[in-house]
């Protein structure tokens, strides 16, 4: 008895199977076309999910900087120095720029040969004022041993005080003096105009050569190691506020969000758009957040609650209304939905027959019609924009 090859044993058991599968695969777009259903949609999906969320309110707002202030001369004089250009880093206690100081130079002279003389006078005084003390001293014991009369007593005495009153009057003459040298140094001093803290310069208001009066405005400096976010709250929504929470400031210019608590809540509302302005403190140590940035802030408006979300991009707006596609068994079932809110990348819904866990369409479902057949997509690179017809062409050209 002859043994059939391999090949010949296996035949007759696996080729139908292999044929009637292929024969299956290729036959499923025609039997839908056949009943006019429509073809499988290639899709990806998300997930429905219950959580806690808040509502919240975009505010919109602006960065300035932690403090601005108009440096102004105190001393007038012509300008000797230029203040730094716009834009220029200062630190605390730089020069920003100086003014003549040759009137006050020639002042200070002045007032130190007038110490001087003061001086000498103080001396001259104290040596009188010694005089007439040892003469007092002298007839008071001549005036004991009676060979002094009470009258001469008397007139050492007087002149003692005279003496003594002479130099109290020098002493403050040049006690006066050295005031005035101090004020005049003051003067000298407050002649260079200097940074009050780390800033950059804004605003350059003098050149070299120009004459400023006291109290005019040299340079304009902002501080940007900590800058003030100004957000105007509706008063509806300012109770509201958490102050012991981080809040989401959102910087446009720089494509980032950042978090800070409360600093403040202004209480004084505008009188027409009845808004209050709330402060908050960022840290800005390498000064990339620059004043004037546009912020904008996601503010709470009610209490945490517990509700349904999807998706952004499950959300579907119809002609009939607002609807999610789940999948359902492998088919598209469009549930209608009504969005409360946004929360970050997910919609909020208001009551839904949406079930936690629940598969919902998030790509593909831009055509899809109920009770269309689905076929999930699960590799990222896959474009599910189509449906499956390319897949099954592919498939039948084999």
């Amino acid at each position: 008895m002859n043994t059939p090859p391999v090949n010949a044993r296996l035949r007759p058991k696996f080729f139908p199977l292999a044929a009637i599968a292929l024969y299956a695969a290729l036959l499923v777009p025609f039997a839908h076309a056949q009943e006019g259903g429509p073809p499988p949609a290639l899709v990806r999906v998300g997930e429905a999910e219950l959580q806690e969320v808040r509502q919240r309110r975009l505010i919109v707002g602006q960065v300035e900087p932690g403090r601005r202030s108009s440096i102004a001369a105190e001393e007038p004089g012509r300008v000797l120095t230029s203040p730094p250009d716009p834009g220029i880093a200062v630190k605390k206690g730089e020069v920003l720029t100086s003014v003549d100081t040759i009137l006050l130079e020639l002042d200070i002279d002045a007032a130190e040969s007038t110490i001087r003389r003061a001086e000498a006078s103080v001396e001259e005084a104290d040596a009188v004022l010694k005089l007439s003390t040892r003469e007092r001293e002298r007839t008071e014991q001549l005036y004991e041993q009676n060979v002094a009369r009470k009258k001469e007593l008397e007139d050492a005495i007087d002149r003692q005080s005279g003496d003594m009153a002479r130099r109290r009057a020098a002493e403050a003459t040049l006690q006066r003096y050295r005031s005035e040298l101090a004020r005049l140094e003051q003067r000298l001093e407050k002649s260079r105009i200097i940074a009050p803290f780390d800033a950059y310069v804004v605003r350059k208001q003098t050149e070299v050569g120009q004459w400023v009066a006291a109290g005019e405005a040299v340079a304009e400096i902002v501080e940007l190691n900590i800058v003030k976010v100004r957000l105007q709250v509706p008063e509806s929504m300012i109770a509201r506020i958490p102050h012991d929470e981080l809040l989401p400031l959102q910087i446009e210019a720089l494509n980032e969000t950042m978090h800070a608590k409360l600093f403040s809540i202004v209480p004084d509302a505008d009188q027409r758009s009845r808004n209050f302005t709330v402060m908050v403190h960022l840290p800005n140590p390498d000064g990339r957040i620059k004043p004037g940035m546009s912020v904008r802030s996601q503010l709470p408006t009610g209490e945490p609650m517990q509700a349904m979300t999807v998706p952004r991009d499950a959300v579907q707006t119809t002609p009939s209304g607002t609807v999610v596609f789940v999948n359902r068994n492998g088919v598209a079932a469009a549930v209608p939905v009504r969005v409360q809110f946004g929360s970050g990348d997910r919609f909020v819904l208001d009551e839904t027959s949406l079930q936690d866990g629940e598969q919902v369409v998030v790509q593909g479902n831009e055509r899809l019609a109920p009770g269309q057949p689905l076929r999930i997509v699960e590799d990222p690179a896959e474009d599910p924009s189509g449906t499956a017809e390319a897949s099954d062409d592919n498939a039948a050209d084999l």
